[in-house]
């Protein structure tokens, strides 16, 4: 997903720093808040603080209307309006000056959007029934599909069926025991078809699922549930025949995963010292990797990477993201490359220097 995709999806949300009564825009003028590439309002700064923050959303208010700029090392990043005519709230969402979406909300719930792209406009109608989603209509040109949410009594997800002909529904995903309580559920919507769903399970420990479908169709999977003391976090993307298990500490540092591919399985265990990690151990189908960390001059840990039992290379962080890589052949330094980033600045040979 894009940082355009990603915007919308949080707006989509309706999240408390983004969405807004009346009665709060008339209240409110100018304020600032230190945000993120999302257009997260995450925490109110003072104009001072400004220059202190990659990512600042400049709100603006007045009676019937919030205007929001996103702005990124202080230029323009993403641009989105409000505004309240009666009980409906109206959004406009733009991109460098483009209108990129426009959408309909009343009583915090989505009701109707368009999704504008380049040779396309797609119209997308919510029906919510008990504040629940029931289901989408999306018209796009001469196409028109449904995506129906089929739900339990207690509210719970059951089955997503996706149509285009009212007769022939297909099933997009199913949702097995529908009697949970304390349970939220939620739902993002971006313009290129693709849809996500969250779910959250207090009754028998922490659990967690999130998945994400394209045109209907279950494209990636992520469960987390939570054991005694640590968290296990299963993840499936179906594209790629790909599955990732991992294990994290209650402190949530990474202790071991397992990823499984059609061309074999690749596992991973980590071991700390003193609260910092000091060695992670790669195996799997011709992978034999030692990583040893050290705490060295810059932000991050040094390392010294192992391959079949041989020094293979060493990375020194420095400041600014400077860093220094030195290769090995056979445990024989062959070159030094000193980076700013993903910038080469220098590089040289270590061959003359041994002899």
């Amino acid at each position: 997903m894009n940082s355009r995709q990603k915007f919308i999806c949080i707006i989509l949300l309706s999240l408390p720093g983004l969405s807004f009564s009346p009665a709060v825009a008339e209240a409110q003028d100018i304020s600032y808040y230190r945000s993120n590439n999302l257009g997260m309002a995450l925490e109110e700064i003072s104009p001072r603080q400004l220059d202190d923050h990659t990512y600042v959303l400049k709100r603006n208010s007045n009676k019937t209307k919030v205007d929001e700029l996103l702005y990124k090392d202080g230029q323009e990043y993403q641009r989105a309006e409000y505004e309240w005519k009666d009980d409906l709230k109206y959004g406009r969402f733009y991109e460098k000056d483009t209108l990129i979406r426009e959408s309909i909300e009343q009583d915090g719930r989505l009701r109707e959007e368009r999704i504008i792209t380049p040779g396309a406009v797609e119209r997308r109608v919510y029906e919510w029934e008990k504040g629940q989603l029931r289901g989408v209509r999306v018209i796009q040109d001469e196409k028109e599909w449904t995506e129906e949410y089929i739900r339990g009594i207690d509210g719970a997800l059951q089955q997503v069926l996706r149509s285009e002909n009212k007769n022939e529904p297909r099933t997009a995903g199913i949702y097995s025991g529908s009697q949970r309580v304390k349970s939220q559920t939620q739902w993002h919507f971006t313009e290129n078809g693709s849809s996500y769903f969250f779910y959250l399970n207090h009754e028998e420990g922490e659990q967690q699922v999130t998945e994400k479908y394209h045109d209907g169709t279950l494209t990636y999977r992520r469960e987390t549930v939570r054991e005694d003391d640590s968290r296990v976090v299963e993840e499936q993307f179906f594209e790629q025949e790909k599955q990732i298990h991992t294990v994290f500490s209650d402190e949530g540092r990474k202790l071991f995963s397992r990823i499984e591919t059609p061309e074999g399985t690749v596992r991973e265990e980590y071991t700390y010292q003193d609260g910092r990690i000091s060695e992670l151990r790669r195996t799997g189908p011709e992978i034999d990797e030692r990583v040893l960390y050290t705490p060295g001059e810059g932000s991050q840990l040094d390392k010294r990477i192992f391959r079949a039992g041989k020094l293979h290379k060493e990375v020194f962080y420095h400041e600014e993201e400077r860093r220094t890589e030195v290769l090995y052949r056979n445990e024989e330094a062959l070159a030094r490359i000193e980076y700013s980033g993903e910038e080469v600045l220098k590089r040289s040979s270590l061959l003359q220097e041994n002899q």
